[in-house]
């Protein structure tokens, strides 16, 4: 993106002296020159994986930019945007959840460009309706864009979304977690928290070190700078112990300003998320049963999806 360009993003309208403002129309910048920007804003601020990145990336050059690139941002409407959605259903080329990604990803986009009043009024995009709503965990582009919304809201509910979704916590773990617990890279479960009462965890493998990923850390320290009284990880104003409602108060908003299409996400599908991405990608299921504090093996495997690729690698394998 221009230098030129940048500057339009950041000016703002004001009147001239002795004069009424007046709303200026937005800049003509077209969505080629806006996207860059937007993804390297958002790498940067959200503390985006580079796979997550690569995704985003992917669907921008095959998808977004091919069919949008020379529009302008304030010329798209919402039947602009319901022609583009069916095109790629006619098309046959793509999965529907492809295809709510490729929308959902343009929605954020939109959503951008209106909050930096480039635009007036954002379109509406509406995605497909799929079997895949009721699933009761995330997909890694799900989850990612969960924890982009969750971080875009506050920092102490983005803490929640990656304590749950990138270590695995309970609800109860969450509510019971103090800052002595927190040490380095690592993150001690000592207790849990229900209905008000704190005590041990359930089970004596329940008592665990978790290591942090690097954003979590990073999330966590920022936490502790911005509020430095009190004892709580997650709290309230004033430091008064969250509840579980509370928390499924601040996902739901999260999964909402995601625009993901699921519905019944629970403060347990992060948890549930996971277990089933670090399955994905061939953690051995002893490990995350140890990770996640389960007491019995079988546990840990009823969370665990085996799908056709998955199955069809192993014969693979054994051929070779």
């Amino acid at each position: 993106m221009s230098r030129s360009a940048g500057k339009l993003v950041r000016r703002s309208t004001s009147a001239k002296q002795g004069k009424v403002a007046r709303q200026a129309p937005p800049p003509a910048l077209t969505v080629a020159a806006f996207a860059s920007t937007w993804l390297h804003g958002r790498s940067i601020s959200l503390g985006l994986k580079p796979n997550t990145i690569a995704g985003y990336e992917t669907r921008l050059r095959m998808h977004i930019l091919p069919y949008w690139g020379e529009r302008t941002l304030a010329s798209i409407t919402t039947d602009d945007v319901d022609d583009w959605r069916d095109r790629m259903i006619e098309a046959r080329k793509l999965a529907r959840s492809s295809v709510n990604l490729n929308l959902t990803t343009f929605r954020t986009m939109l959503g951008t460009a209106t909050r930096k009043k480039l635009i007036h009024e954002k379109p509406e995009v509406q995605r497909l309706r799929g079997d895949d709503e009721e699933r009761p965990w995330l997909t890694e582009e799900e989850y990612e864009l969960v924890v982009e919304a969750a971080g875009e809201l506050e920092l102490r509910k983005l803490a929640f979304v990656l304590l749950g979704g990138d270590a695995g916590l309970r609800i109860g773990e969450m509510l019971a977690l103090r800052r002595t617990h927190v040490e380095g890279n690592t993150i001690s479960v000592k207790g849990t928290r229900s209905k008000g009462h704190e005590g041990s965890t359930k089970t004596e493998k329940g008592r665990r070190r978790v290591p942090m990923t690097k954003r979590l850390r990073k999330c966590l320290e920022r936490l502790a700078r911005e509020r430095p009284s009190g004892d709580r990880v997650l709290a309230r104003d004033g430091d008064e112990p969250c509840t579980e409602a509370v928390l499924r108060g601040w996902l739901e908003q999260a999964v909402k300003n995601s625009e993901i299409a699921k519905t019944g996400i629970s403060p347990h599908s992060l948890r549930h998320t996971f277990i089933s991405h670090l399955d994905a990608k061939g953690v051995p299921v002893t490990v995350i049963q140890r990770l996640v504090g389960h007491s019995n093996l079988a546990t840990t495997q009823k969370y665990l999806h085996m799908d056709e690729d998955r199955i069809k690698a192993a014969i693979a394998a054994l051929r070779d």
